[in-house]
């Protein structure tokens, strides 16, 4: 009886996921991205909007990702980023992360292998964005998956979403500093050869906020549980 029930509550649960999904709706439970559903919406793309997209066949990933299980059972299931690079900007890639137009990016190193041990190659090098191309990365982990592996993604793949509704999964009270400007949360850069200690705003780079100072920085503490 236990196990028809667990049966019923899963297969309810897929339909209702496919419905949402066939309605225009994303639904998150990644760490990419703040966990909940998102809608697609029509309008132009800009730098720093949440999208959505699918792996495109030809892309070496998607057998990867069939064969690892990347993405669930459905190799083409949507994935869900943020657009960081468009057409003309400067990628450079190094042993500290992802920089555009010489800015490094928060939680972009390249990774040789995952978690489990196997090796991640990484089809994303140093160039400059072509034409009807754009990059599609993570800023809220270093573990995701994302344009620092498949490469760069096709305009006319890139759909963009509105957050419907998003809840932070721990119960917990979290500390931060907040950016002046837009009031995203602020990744701390570790100092490099390359670049001096510096705070900058998650949301780059739609806001190109950054001190080296701490004290310019509000801190907040919010309920986590309460934050929507």
């Amino acid at each position: 009886m236990k196990s028809l029930v667990l049966t019923l509550f899963f297969c309810h649960t897929v339909a209702i996921i496919f419905l949402i999904h066939k309605a225009g709706y994303r639904v998150n439970f990644t760490d990419s991205m703040p966990h909940g559903i998102y809608q697609i919406v029509p309008g132009k793309l800009a730098k720093g909007d949440p999208v959505t997209f699918s792996l495109r066949e030809d892309n070496p990933y998607f057998q990867i990702s069939l064969d690892r299980k990347y993405l669930g059972l459905n190799t083409n299931s949507p994935l869900l980023k943020i657009l960081i690079g468009t057409a003309g900007d400067n990628i450079k890639i190094s042993s500290t992360g992802v920089s555009v137009n010489n800015m490094l990016l928060p939680l972009s190193r390249q990774k040789d292998s995952a978690r489990c041990g196997r090796r991640l190659p990484a089809l994303l090098h140093s160039t400059i964005i072509p034409s009807a191309k754009g990059l599609a990365m993570s800023t809220y982990t270093e573990n995701s998956f994302d344009g620092r592996y498949f490469g760069l993604v096709d305009v006319n793949q890139r759909q963009k979403v509105i957050p419907v509704f998003t809840f932070n999964p721990e119960d917990k009270i979290i500390m931060e500093y907040s950016c002046p400007k837009c009031g995203c949360k602020l990744a701390y850069l570790t100092p490099t050869s390359e670049i001096e200690s510096r705070w900058i705003c998650n949301g780059y780079p739609a806001c190109d906020y950054w001190t080296s100072t701490p004290e310019d920085m509000v801190e907040n503490v919010t309920d986590a549980a309460q934050t929507f």
